[in-house]
């Protein structure tokens, strides 16, 4: 897939046939699940490159704070960062690894002519984000101990569910816990939405409404 609309079609033809899938981001997966044998392979090689776009990072505006997350969660992962004390977010896509990831960060500093910003992440650059930070993502040597693991990073996600609906989600609301020793915001509600118009590829055309009901997805 190239697209997200890939996927989607990827995953509802799987559906339709009965078909079981495997996804392969980089391909490290110790249980052999990104190449598991008489499955259709989604291979996100190929997939959209965000971290090395022109627009990959976003630099957030301090004045979102006094706003509220609007309905299509657009602002939400910057009021998140700003939340947590970040002023600055990248987004990344299923198939960059952490390579991509690092040289783009590297490049956008670069061009600034000084340190401004600093990414949690592991140590093996073939490896993507994804995996490793589903399964908490270890930062021993990427500033871990100071920031978080690689979990405590994320801000949104989007992805196209087993059932073929492309959504994103994050948390919409949280509260100070700072005298509970947490150093930054407690998560008190998670929201997502739906895209509406699954064929459309050009991603400034992209509709995210409340999912209806009948899909029955509770992202809380």
């Amino acid at each position: 897939p190239r697209v997200a609309s890939d996927v989607v079609k990827t995953v509802q033809f799987a559906k339709e046939h009965g078909v079981e899938l495997s996804v392969k981001n980089s391909g490290h997966s110790y249980t052999g699940s990104s190449s598991k044998k008489d499955t259709l392979l989604l291979n996100m090689n190929q997939f959209v490159h965000y971290a090395s776009a022109p627009d990959g990072i976003t630099d957030c505006d301090a004045a979102l704070l006094d706003t509220a997350v609007a309905g299509d969660l657009s602002n939400q992962a910057c009021l998140l960062a700003l939340a947590r004390g970040k002023s600055s977010l990248i987004r990344v896509g299923g198939g960059e690894n952490f390579d991509k990831l690092y040289r783009a960060v590297l490049a956008a500093n670069q061009a600034l002519d000084e340190y401004k910003y600093h990414v949690v992440g592991g140590n093996a650059g073939t490896v993507t984000p994804m995996g490793w930070t589903f399964q908490g993502g270890h930062a021993g040597a990427k500033a871990g101990r100071l920031y978080g693991m690689g979990v405590d990073q994320v801000l949104q996600v989007e992805m196209v569910l087993p059932n073929g609906h492309h959504v994103k989600f994050g948390p919409t609301e949280w509260e100070d816990a700072s005298a509970d020793g947490f150093l930054v915001p407690r998560t008190t509600v998670v929201s997502g939405v739906c895209r509406s118009n699954l064929d459309e590829e050009d991603e400034d055309k992209w509709i995210w409404e409340v999912c209806p009901e009948d899909f029955d997805i509770d992202f809380g």
